[in-house]
C-alpha cells in the first residue's frame, strides 16, 4: 500500500489538494505530512488505531503510507459521502470505517490501542473519549488541532488539563505554528 505521496500525487482521480480540503485540513502540503509521520511516532505495530470524524479517510491512508509497520485502521464520520470516499480509499479496510454517530456508535464497546481525534469541544469530543478513556485506561488518545494562533494551542493544553487531570502526558509535540499533537496515556 506505500506510495510516494507528493503535492502533485492523484488519488482516485483527486488532486492532494481536494483530499486535504475535504479532511479539514487547510494547511500546505508539506506541513500535513511533516504532522503525519510525527503521529506515528505514537502507534505501534498492529495497533488498533481508531480516527473519530475521520471525513474521507486521508489521514488514516496517509499515516498508513508512512508508518514502518503495517497498523489496522479504523473510522467513525457522520458524513455520508465523506466516508464512501474514505472506503474507496482505504478498500482493504472499508468494514472497519462507518458512517455513524460518535455518540451513538459501535466504536465505543471495541478496544482500540490509540484513538486520535481532533480537539474541540464545541463538537463534545473530549467528554465523550473521556467516557471510553475511564472505560480502556491502556488506550493512548492523540488529540490534535490545527491551528495558526498560539493562544488556542494554550486553550487546548488547558482544556485537556481539566478534562484529564490524573492523565500522564506521554507527549506533545507542534510542528512549526500549524499543528499541535497531544498525546494523552
Amino acid at each position: 500500500m506505500k506510495k510516494n505521496l507528493t503535492h502533485n500525487s492523484i488519488i482516485l482521480g483527486k488532486t492532494i489538494k481536494w483530499w486535504l480540503e475535504e479532511s479539514d485540513f487547510l494547511g500546505p502540503f508539506e506541513k500535513y505530512i511533516a504532522s503525519r509521520i510525527v503521529f506515528n511516532n505514537f502507534i505501534k505495530h498492529k495497533d488498533r488505531v481508531m480516527d473519530l470524524g475521520c471525513a474521507n479517510g486521508f489521514l488514516l491512508y496517509s499515516l498508513l503510507q508512512f508508518h514502518p509497520s503495517r497498523f489496522i485502521p479504523f473510522g467513525v464520520d457522520i458524513n455520508h459521502k465523506r466516508i464512501t470516499w474514505a472506503r474507496r480509499l482505504l478498500p482493504e479496510f472499508s468494514l472497519n470505517l462507518f458512517c455513524q454517530n460518535i455518540f451513538s456508535c459501535e466504536w465505543y464497546h471495541n478496544h482500540f490501542d490509540v484513538v486520535i481525534a481532533p480537539w474541540d469541544r464545541t463538537y463534545g469530543f473530549p467528554s465523550i473519549i473521556k467516557k471510553y478513556k475511564d472505560r480502556y485506561p491502556l488506550t493512548k488518545i492523540l488529540f490534535y488541532l490545527y491551528d495558526d494562533d498560539y493562544t488556542m494551542f494554550e486553550k487546548m493544553e488547558n482544556q485537556i488539563k481539566e478534562f484529564f487531570p490524573k492523565s500522564l502526558k506521554l507527549g506533545e509535540i507542534q510542528v512549526e505554528k500549524l499543528v499541535k499533537l497531544v498525546c494523552i496515556l
